[in-house]
């Protein structure tokens, strides 16, 4: 076999592997020297995760960026600025609108120069909903436990004053009786 078969063989595992991970996203996005970004490569990933074929994300890099949430897209813009800038790899969690709803996903880029001048990013789109989900059921649960806590506190504190009345007011009560004794039985 000679290297071209050897490089085909190595492209078609390559793929094999990355488009049976659905809740992973390989690409590699063109940004050229006006700004215009395009899609090279997109994995099977993008369907399940972004109800778009990566097809439809090469023919469209907007179709993508525009599920960003509104509030993660200035974030997303500089990040790629920065790393334009100074050839930095970059990595954050950003929020997108999907077909499936609001999902969470972990992007990680890192980019090459070409010789052309334009740069392109190798990159992966992790689904990470299913962990910030929990991440949240965790914070709410410890939140109920505080509350629980507090509560229980109060109960204690309740419990022993209502105690400490009782205690007092049967002190008052024996005291009263007392009186009671060394008054005349008329005396109102």
């Amino acid at each position: 076999m000679g290297a071209t078969g050897v490089a085909d063989d190595h492209e078609h595992r390559l793929r094999f592997l990355t488009d049976n991970v659905p809740t992973v996203m390989l690409y590699q996005l063109l940004i050229d020297g006006l700004g215009n970004r395009r899609f090279t490569y997109v994995s099977a990933g993008s369907s399940p995760m972004h109800g778009l074929s990566p097809a439809q994300i090469m023919a469209d890099a907007a179709l993508l960026y525009d599920q960003i949430h509104e509030d993660d897209r200035p974030r997303v813009r500089a990040a790629e600025e920065r790393s334009a800038r100074d050839g930095s790899a970059f990595e954050m969690e950003i929020r997108s609108r999907t077909v499936h709803g609001l999902r969470w996903f972990l992007l990680r880029s890192a980019p090459r120069r070409l010789a052309d001048g334009s740069m392109t990013w190798d990159g992966v789109e992790l689904d990470i909903t299913a962990a910030k989900q929990q991440d949240e059921e965790r914070a709410r649960l410890e939140e109920r436990l505080r509350h629980a806590q507090k509560m229980e506190s109060v109960g204690r504190l309740a419990g022993g004053v209502a105690h400490d009345f009782n205690n007092m007011l049967t002190a008052i009560m024996g005291n009263i009786a007392m009186v009671r004794l060394e008054l005349p039985e008329q005396d109102e």
